[in-house]
């Protein structure tokens, strides 16, 4: 039977981007400080749109005009009223 070879872990060779996080594991951060930026506006990108759904609804004009009237009772815009009483509906 051949013996194995044992291998240190720790005698390799690093490319660049490797050896960069090797540098900054004390850190705790899971990016080089280079890309952390770059990375964390397209997260914030994301959650902005991740929030901003648009859904087009089709409300018959007698609808319309009930909901419109009502905001109006309670001194707000119409669009916000329907938001509103979607989100109690959920």
């Amino acid at each position: 039977m051949k013996k194995q070879k044992i291998v240190d872990p720790y005698d390799v060779e690093l490319d660049e981007y490797e050896q960069e996080l090797e540098d900054n594991f004390h850190l705790q951060e899971s990016l080089p400080p280079r890309e952390k930026e770059r990375v964390m506006s397209m997260l914030v990108a994301a959650a902005k749109n991740y929030f901003k759904k648009n859904a087009n609804v089709f409300i018959p004009d007698p609808d319309l005009a009930k909901i419109k009237s009502k905001a109006r009772e309670l001194g707000i815009p119409y669009d916000k009223f329907i938001i509103d009483t979607l989100r109690r509906a959920c």
